[in-house]
């Protein structure tokens, strides 16, 4: 009882922290905003929850459209700058004459990524958002960290449990406490990797009137007409072949059955003018 009544106490030690961490978030969200740089400044008297030289937290979203004369050109400047700038795609699309990507970029060389970007085609239209998840990434840390160390001091009483009840009701806990642990490991990992690489939506719109991806060249059309042809050949050859190979003779077993049959030598008639002679014979 005394063990049990320790891990208690330990248990409400973490929970007391863990409050106190969330009652800090929330005094800080409270803080006023500055207009000129956006950034939340702590109040005077808030001064000692919050330290307003703590590194923010952003996701950047950005969205670039682009008009260009030489789709297939525009292709390969933009392999040249993802290669340049260590970025990839995480989706790509082709609709009509129009180009979709959506691009991951490493945090500290977005903003040059984004402006050569630029300079591909003619701008359109782009537009770009910085989401301030600073309060959710501190917090989702110190509640990751809190149920880390809760879990050590869960494991250090289970190698001094003494008996199974204490040993199942620990493991469950521990169970618990492992399935919460993951989940929120998930979310952090998630939102830092939203954090560390923003994403560039872009659209490549090429010319109208010359779609590079859906216009046959007359070449092609006779290429693909005589393919065409040369298969209707081919498959004509082959039913001619099969005809040839299974036709004769399944035609040679149905006439030769024809005659054992009902021809000349006429099995059926015979046992069927038996059958009348003999009922002839019954009736008389």
């Amino acid at each position: 009882m005394k063990k049990i009544l320790l891990l208690l106490c330990v248990i409400q030690l973490f929970s007391a922290c863990a409050k106190k961490a969330d009652s800090a978030a929330g005094r800080a969200e409270s803080a006023s905003y500055d207009s000129s740089d956006n950034v939340p400044r702590a109040r005077e008297t808030d001064a000692e929850t919050y330290n307003s030289d703590i590194s923010r937290k952003f996701i950047v979203t950005a969205s670039l459209t682009l008009y260009l004369t030489d789709l297939e050109k525009g292709e390969a400047i933009l392999t040249e700058i993802m290669g340049k700038y260590n970025a990839y795609t995480t989706e790509t699309s082709i609709y009509n004459n129009v180009l979709y990507y959506t691009i991951k970029v490493p945090a500290d060389i977005y903003r040059e990524c984004f402006e050569e970007l630029k300079t591909i085609g003619k701008i359109k239209n782009f537009n770009e958002s910085r989401e301030d998840v600073t309060l959710n990434y501190y917090d989702l840390e110190g509640r990751l960290k809190t149920k880390r160390e809760l879990m050590k001091k869960y494991q250090e009483y289970l190698g001094k449990a003494i008996n199974i009840e204490e040993i199942m009701t620990v493991e469950k806990q521990i169970a618990e406490l492992q399935n919460e642990i993951e989940r929120m490991g998930k979310d952090f990992t998630k939102l830092n990797n939203s954090i560390d690489f923003p994403t560039i939506r872009l659209v490549l719109n090429g010319p109208r009137n010359n779609n590079v991806y859906y216009t046959e060249s007359i070449g092609d059309k006779i290429k693909n007409l005589f393919n065409g042809f040369g298969g209707y050949v081919s498959t004509t050859i082959t039913i001619l072949i099969g005809l040839i190979i299974y036709g004769i003779p399944t035609l040679i077993v149905l006439l030769l059955l024809y005659l054992i049959l009902f021809g000349k030598i006429g099995i059926l008639k015979k046992v069927w003018r038996l059958l009348n002679d003999r009922k002839t014979k019954s009736v008389k």
